[in-house]
């Protein structure tokens, strides 16, 4: 019964607060301006960057040996990068293996007694 008084309490004590809460009706004179300029230097920051990156990439791509040059250095970076990932991993595998083999051979070479 407690809760439930608690409770009710603290809902009358909200209502009451709300109640009293005033909303200023009144905005800023320049409140709609000020918004508006904002919004507008906000769109054209990021539509210069936006177009001036859409017009390099036309400009470069309307160029046919620069699209297939990099295209081709594209692909062999990420096939290199590919394959030294594939040795690194294998390297790391081929060691893992050897040392559990030795473990399995001779147990006290990597015990700690």
């Amino acid at each position: 019964m407690k809760k439930k008084y608690a409770i009710d309490h603290k809902n009358q004590l909200l209502s009451t607060s709300l109640r009293k809460w005033e909303v200023p009706l009144e905005l800023p004179s320049d409140f709609k301006s000020t918004v508006w300029r904002r919004i507008s230097s906000n769109e054209a920051s990021h539509s210069k960057g936006l177009e001036l990156f859409l017009r390099m990439i036309y400009v470069l791509g309307n160029r046919q040996k620069f699209a297939i040059s990099y295209l081709s250095v594209a692909v062999l970076l990420g096939v290199y990068l590919g394959f030294a990932q594939v040795k690194s991993d294998s390297e790391d595998f081929r060691a893992l293996m050897g040392n559990r083999y030795v473990s399995l051979i001779d147990p006290s070479i990597h015990s700690n007694r």
